[in-house]
């Protein structure tokens, strides 16, 4: 209940002061999901682009709020602009095609939020600004839902994960029409499912369970298959959950097949929308592909180098770099928001993992860093190049709950140290959202609260 009041509130807070479309790709996510709120679900090909159909009025809103103010180009944003297109009338019947590369082969289902608010929109002739304001509301509270659902399933860490599901980057984007909020509420809520079956002693699954975790696989697949090797540790609940060995295996081996045959299917998809997402550098995603398979020990050490030279910078993300990463949270903020997060970590770590089970889990985590890292490597680093370019600490998200089970260290079970856990929470939570209200007021509007007023 508490997470529920502290997501609520900080949400719309966000989504009052965050302008339009100044969450990374937002106005992408709003195309794509104004589509589906008319029924396109499929994207189509025109004029070598991939995209919608979509009333003029939804591009020109972006071009009008956004095209100047996104990184650094233009340093405030203009309230008259946000009044007036609140104000504005009802989308017309005319469509235009808009391409979006970068969201068209992205499974329907994590915008059915935001779809949802703008069809709600749409149905009381509103605008299309108040149509993004109803997307935004629509994923804070299905993204608050999935959070809370987590932490009603988690059996030791309910507070670290508060913790990390109310820092400013992830409140910011339930607060947005970003699509990453079902996908963290989904891999949160999984996580937690498989951990109340593999961390408690002598738990049972029953059949509902395990429908329930190859349900959420099933999901959790299709909208980052990145993430795919999180679901696997449920390898790890014991075969005494089971009814029996056969059953166990019967159970592994059908979420394997379901993680490598949708797996398969989004490749597959993504391939068959392909379109450069850049066009000031070169990409070409098979020929990148070819070169990791030529020497995959090239690309792991690339892998490992760009984590060793940019992991503070990543971790930094994970709190909080706002906007078109554009607000930066103070560095003594993170480092006491890390810190605190670290110490919870650690108080409510009641169960160590014995060694083979801490080596599975490592490899996992480790396998869903590698493949965020080559996801990033084939439509967005230039081929052949070097480096990886484009990862960015909300991407690493969904990893926490599984990372979290890798805590070396069992904290003895003290009064002390559970009246410690929601003091610190609550205080460094608001804290943070102070800040990073305050910084993002400070870095688009130029007479600070103008814009409430």
């Amino acid at each position: 209940m508490l997470f529920v009041a502290l997501s609520l509130v900080t949400g719309v807070l966000y989504c009052v002061v965050t302008p339009p479309f100044q969450v990374p790709d937002e106005w992408n996510h709003f195309y794509r999901a104004w589509a589906i709120s008319e029924g396109q679900f499929q994207p189509i090909r025109h004029d070598g682009g991939v995209g919608f159909l979509l009333p003029p009025e939804i591009p020109a809103l972006a071009e009008s709020l956004a095209a100047d103010v996104v990184f650094g180009q233009r340093r405030h944003v203009d309230p008259t602009r946000i009044r007036n297109a609140v104000d504005a009338a009802q989308a017309g019947e005319a469509r235009v095609f808009v391409n979006t590369p970068t969201t068209a082969y992205l499974t329907s289902l994590i915008y059915a939020p935001q779809a949802a608010g703008i069809a709600l929109g749409r149905l009381f002739a509103l605008s299309p600004l108040q149509c993004l304001y109803l997307a935004r509301l629509m994923n804070l509270l299905v993204g608050t839902a999935l959070i809370a659902a987590t932490l009603r399933v988690e059996p030791w860490r309910p507070w670290l994960l508060s913790l990390v599901a109310l820092a400013p980057m992830a409140s910011s984007l339930r607060a947005s029409a970003s699509p990453d909020v079902v996908t963290l509420g989904v891999a949160f809520w999984l996580i937690a499912k498989i951990a109340s079956l593999v961390l408690v002693r002598d738990a049972v699954a029953s059949r509902r369970d395990l429908l329930t975790i190859l349900g959420g696989t099933a999901l959790l697949c299709p909208m980052k298959i990145v993430y795919a090797p999180l679901a696997l540790a449920a390898w790890l609940i014991p075969e005494r959950a089971f009814v029996s060995r056969a059953a166990a295996w019967r159970f592994r081996l059908l979420q394997a097949t379901i993680v490598v045959a949708l797996g398969v299917c989004a490749s597959s998809r993504a391939a068959s929308l392909w379109v450069p997402f850049r066009t000031d550098v070169a990409t070409n995603p098979s020929e990148q592909f070819a070169i990791v398979l030529a020497d995959p020990i090239r690309f792991c050490a690339l892998v490992a180098a760009d984590f060793l030279e940019f992991g503070p910078r990543y971790l930094a993300q994970m709190v909080g770099q706002l906007g078109w990463l554009a607000v930066n949270l103070p560095k003594p903020l993170v480092a006491i928001y890390v810190l605190v997060a670290l110490v919870i970590w650690w108080l409510e770590t009641r169960v160590v993992l014995e060694p083979r089970r801490w080596l599975i889990v490592a490899g996992l985590v480790a396998s869903s860093l590698l493949a965020t890292s080559l996801s990033q490597y084939l439509i967005w680093t230039e081929t052949g190049a070097q480096l990886i370019d484009g990862m960015q600490g909300r991407y690493l998200l969904p990893l926490v709950p599984l990372a979290a089970w890798l805590m070396p260290l069992r904290c003895p079970r003290t009064e002390h140290s559970r009246l410690l856990l929601p003091t610190l929470t609550i205080a460094i939570v608001l804290l943070a959202t102070a800040v990073a209200l305050v910084e993002i007021v400070a870095r688009y509007y130029p007479h600070g609260f103008e814009l409430l007023l």
